[in-house]
This record gives structure tokens, sequence and C-alpha cells, in this order.
């Protein structure tokens, strides 16, 4: 009996554990569009939020992406 209940142990906490699925994959490339002022009045500020965005799309982008069902998908930015 005491075996019994130790192969259920171990067979529950396994399962908890979970099996050996591969981790996840690489999909295609999302692409956001980001308006800014780039030129005028508001030059200033609009390349101080592109450097914002570059840096959050880097950081993003090394850790693989933006992850959809278990998918990581690296980003691209369009302004």
């Amino acid at each position: 009996m005491a075996k019994l209940a130790l192969v259920a142990l171990a067979a529950v906490a396994a399962f908890a554990c979970g099996g050996t699925t591969a981790g996840p994959t690489t999909g295609s490339t999302i692409i956001l569009g980001a308006p800014l002022g780039l030129t005028g009045s508001l030059t200033k500020e609009s390349i101080l939020t592109q450097q914002g965005y570059n840096l959050w799309q880097d950081w993003i982008n090394e850790r693989g992406g933006i992850v959809v069902n278990g998918v990581k998908h690296p980003v691209t930015i369009k302004y």
C-alpha cells in the first residue's frame, strides 16, 4: 500500500511540474505604428518619445518578443 501511495505521489508531482514541452517558438513579426511629429514645433518631444519606443523595442526583442499563445513574436515599430 505504501508503494502505491509513493507511486501516486510521484505521478502527481511529475504532472504538476509539467512535461517536456518545448519553449515558445518564434512567430511572425508584429508591426506597430507610432505617429510622431518628427518635424515642426514638437520635434524635440517626438524624438524623446521615439527614443523611449526604441528602448522598449530593444528590450522586448532581447527577450524574444511578445508571447501570444505560447509563441514569441519580435516587434518592429514604424514611425
